[in-house]
Order: C-alpha cells, then sequence, then structure tokens
C-alpha cells in the first residue's frame, strides 16, 4: 500500500515539475519577445487547468 502511495507522489512531483519548467518557459518566451501577455495568460491558464 505504502509503495503506491509513493509512486503516486513521485508521479505528481514529476507533473508539478513538468508544469513549473512549462510556465518558466512561457515566461521566457514572453520576456523575449516570442509571444504577446495575452498569449501568455492563456497559455498560463491551460497550465493551471491541466494541475
Amino acid at each position: 500500500m505504502l509503495a503506491a502511495y509513493e509512486r503516486e507522489r513521485r508521479h505528481l512531483v514529476r507533473e508539478a515539475h513538468g508544469i513549473d519548467g512549462a510556465n518558466s518557459r512561457l515566461v521566457d518566451a514572453y520576456q523575449g519577445g516570442a509571444i504577446t501577455l495575452g498569449e501568455l495568460r492563456a497559455r498560463r491558464d491551460r497550465l493551471k487547468e491541466s494541475k
């Protein structure tokens, strides 16, 4: 039973790190002028929904 919880915890941690990385890349893209503020907001909203 504990092994299943540990696997789930590791999965969730990896998923959270992936979302954090995606968010950082979006901010970098915005700061670099590759996307607009509106697009940044829309994409971040989609990331939040995926949590």
